[in-house]
C-alpha cells in the first residue's frame, strides 16, 4: 500500500470514531429509561380453594437514591399462612409499578429448593403455588430492568389444627 493510502484510512477511521461517538451520545440523552419502582403481589379472589389469612401484614420500605432519584423504589414483604389440606393451590397476580416501566418484567428468585410446592407460571403475571406439604415457602420477585426492586412473598403452610398466635 501506498503511504497516502494508509495516511487516508488513518484519517477515515479517527473522523469516524470521532463522529460515532458525538452522534451516539446525542441519541443516548434523548433515551429516557422509566425505572421499575414496585412489585405487588395480590391474593387471586377466585380461588375458592385457598383461604388467605394474613400473618404479620405486608410491609413496605423505601429506599432513596440521593444521586440518582429516578431510582427511587419500594421493596415490600409480604406474609401469608394458611392450614394444609391435600390439593391445596395458593393464586396471586404479580403487578410492575409503574405500568409503562422500560423493562416490565420480574424475575423469581427461590431462597430455597422448592420441595414443599410447584411454581406454575399463568402468563405474565399470574402464578399458582401447588402445595404438596406444610412447611414455608419464600419468593423473591426482582425487576430486571438493574434498578433492584424487590417483593418477598413468605407463605407459611401449618398442619391442620395448629394454633397460630397473630
Amino acid at each position: 500500500m501506498k503511504k497516502s493510502t494508509i495516511l487516508m484510512l488513518v484519517i477515515i477511521y479517527i473522523l469516524a470514531f470521532f463522529i460515532v461517538g458525538l452522534f451516539g451520545r446525542a441519541v443516548q440523552a434523548h433515551y429516557h429509561v422509566n425505572y421499575v419502582t414496585e412489585i405487588t403481589v395480590e391474593p387471586l379472589k377466585d380461588t375458592e380453594l385457598v383461604e388467605y389469612k394474613l400473618a404479620g401484614g405486608h410491609t413496605r420500605e423505601e429506599l432513596v437514591n440521593e444521586q440518582d432519584p429516578d431510582h427511587d423504589r419500594y421493596n415490600r414483604v409480604y406474609r401469608y399462612c394458611a392450614a394444609y389440606e391435600p390439593g391445596l393451590i395458593f393464586g396471586f397476580r404479580i403487578q410492575v409499578q409503574p405500568e409503562n416501566s422500560t423493562y416490565g418484567k420480574f424475575e423469581t428468585i427461590y431462597t430455597e429448593k422448592p420441595t414443599v410446592f410447584e411454581l406454575e407460571r399463568k402468563d405474565e403475571s399470574t402464578i399458582y403455588l401447588h402445595i404438596f406439604k406444610k412447611g414455608s415457602i419464600n419468593l423473591i420477585f426482582q425487576s430486571t430492568d438493574g434498578n433492584r426492586t424487590e417483593t418477598q412473598l413468605q407463605i407459611t403452610v401449618f398442619k391442620e389444627g395448629t394454633k397460630l398466635d397473630q
